[in-house]
């Protein structure tokens, strides 16, 4: 705990192999820097609920984050981040798209309970580069939870990031250490898992990292171990690469407590208080230019019963990037969130205006005046896909459509309805330009824009986002 307070660093991560111990995330945040980043083992690595159910998973593990920081009491929430799933296979078959229904969800029913979150846990290597040594990762299939992170100030993305020590911190640079760099949408990051690992040739001649080996782990193979010293003076590299770039909030290197044995290897305790000297000259350093701001530093990561190894096997090919549907209603999940039964919104009525019928509300987007039948609060996000894919995007015409003309009408769809969105498109013609400007102007007439308008034109800025790609 002394190294914790000792530390000049913006966060610290405790990873707890069951429910988050009360006194010591006190204790952690009494003495840790600004914000703590908790992860729940058993809960991050619930592959197996989220390939059933993303979008319930997703809900689910945010409400019982907010349970387990309700049952510990007097948090300042501003200060603590969760994680969701850590290194989901996204690469297999319709693992992005799965991954993205699970992270939106996660994160949105998480700003509904007044949590914050971090986002993807990306292993190291991905996302994916096509198996090509030295490629950029692929960041594209990646955008609409890019976008939503951006749109949701608190949050972060995580990824995790290794170099070979045997090798160089620059060494597949881009791909394994620094693939941040390679992001055409930056956003608030942490690097949530960061260290040493030894780095191997496969028999196809590209290289790989070997899971459970980290640098204090070789004794069976004494040509490739490096020294403390020489330890140190990589993750000081790597430090000073880290504080180039103003999106990388902190980065978790696995420092001290680690309670697993894959982690015991990745340990820094040896270098810990000569790391700590030279982080704070460092700092001192860069506060003594003017204009200068704190730097991102590396943090300790506590009592951790070890995360899911990198693999140590050339990365497969990555499935193609998402189709015109699949990036639509990822915009349109991320924009409309969970559930909210705001009574002035006419839409959450079952007669379609305020005070007529029933106030069911709107779930997903889905409301209580286009669908009054349905049961609205206990919609599931797959059953709203469902409802999406059939009476908006197919009737609308949008399945017919190349991007972003096909995003346009949906949206516009969705938010007007099929036939006003149809009208829409035939008065603005193929600009975007014209058709956004056709429905500002149907925003600013409506008697509601002193409530809404500031959400309207929001959502008029975020599909220009999610157009230029």
């Amino acid at each position: 705990m002394d190294f914790v307070a000792a530390c000049p660093a913006p966060s610290a991560k405790i990873v707890y192999s069951s429910t988050p111990n009360a006194d010591h995330v006190r204790e952690v945040m009494r003495r840790a820097p600004a914000r703590v980043v908790l992860r729940d083992h058993p809960l991050s690595e619930q592959h197996d609920d989220i390939w059933r159910d993303p979008a319930g998973t997703g809900r689910r593990h945010a409400r019982e984050w907010k349970q387990h920081l309700d049952e510990i009491g007097g948090l300042d929430f501003n200060r603590i981040l969760v994680e969701g799933v850590n290194e989901f296979p996204h690469w297999l078959e319709n693992g992005i798209q799965t991954q993205l229904i699970y992270e939106l969800a996660f994160g949105n029913e998480a700003q509904r309970l007044g949590v914050n979150t971090l986002h993807c846990q990306f292993p190291v290597g991905w996302p994916g580069n096509g198996g090509i040594a030295d490629a950029p990762p692929d960041w594209k299939p990646w955008e609409p939870i890019l976008a939503w992170i951006d749109a949701h100030p608190g949050t972060f993305l995580a990824i995790h990031e290794y170099w070979g020590f045997n090798t160089g911190v620059h060494f597949y640079a881009g791909w394994w250490f620094l693939r941040y760099r390679k992001m055409p949408h930056k956003v608030p990051t942490m690097l949530t898992e960061l260290g040493g690992l030894r780095a191997r040739q496969n028999p196809d001649e590209t290289f790989g990292l070997v899971a459970r080996d980290g640098w204090k782990g070789n004794d069976e193979d004494k040509d490739s171990g490096i020294s403390a010293e020489q330890y140190l003076a990589q993750w000081q590299q790597a430090e000073v690469e880290l504080r180039t770039d103003l999106y990388i909030d902190s980065a978790h290197l696995f420092t001290t407590d680690g309670a697993h044995p894959w982690i015991e290897e990745c340990d820094a305790e040896p270098v810990n208080e000569r790391w700590v000297q030279w982080a704070r000259q460092q700092t001192e350093l860069s506060l003594a230019k003017p204009g200068a701001t704190p730097p991102a530093v590396y943090i300790p990561t506590l009592p951790n019963d070890g995360p899911t190894p990198p693999t140590a096997e050339p990365p497969t090919p990555q499935p193609q990037p998402l189709d015109t549907w699949q990036r639509s209603i990822a915009f349109i999940l991320a924009q409309e969130g969970g559930y909210q039964n705001v009574p002035v919104d006419s839409g959450n009525w079952t007669g379609g205006k305020q005070g007529v019928g029933i106030l069911k509300g709107t779930n997903w987007g889905i409301s209580a005046a286009s669908y009054p039948q349905l049961d609205i609060i206990n919609l599931t996000q797959n059953d709203a896909i469902a409802i999406y894919r059939r009476d908006y995007w197919q009737k609308s015409g949008a399945d017919q459509l190349p991007w972003p003309a096909c995003l346009l009408l949906m949206d516009t769809a969705v938010l007007h309805g099929v036939s006003a969105a149809t009208k829409l498109l035939a008065e603005a013609g193929p600009s975007p330009y014209v058709f956004a400007a056709k429905r500002l102007r149907i925003y600013t007439a409506s008697k509601n824009w002193g409530v809404f308008g500031a959400g309207w034109t929001n959502r008029i800025a975020a599909l220009f986002e999610a157009m230029h790609e």
